[in-house]
């Protein structure tokens, strides 16, 4: 049973709630592989079982509407876009 919420954007490109990105059985399943998370008080620690393949980059962000998204929007950008090339070389990890 899938844990949380979660939407497919694009292929390979999902958005989702924390406990979406905990489930680490729903995402290997999904072929996702790397998770962004997005938030500096919250600071998830994601906790996936021994063995994973998931891995996780976290952007210092605050939860406000003034917040600078633009200062950490090309860093984020290009971790997608790693993820998003290596789909078009024949394998299909994806992205959260």
């Amino acid at each position: 049973m899938r844990k949380g919420d979660g939407a497919e954007v694009t292929p390979g490109l999902w958005v989702g709630s924390l406990a979406f990105a905990q489930d680490s059985q729903t995402l290997e399943g999904l072929g996702i592989v790397r998770v962004l998370t997005f938030g500096s008080r919250l600071n998830p620690q994601l906790e996936w079982h021994s063995g994973t393949r998931l891995t996780q980059r976290g952007f210092e962000i605050e939860d406000h509407p003034c917040a600078d998204l633009l200062g950490v929007l090309p860093s984020a950008l290009r971790e997608i876009d790693k993820v998003m090339k290596s789909r078009k070389d024949g394998s299909t990890p994806g992205v959260l």
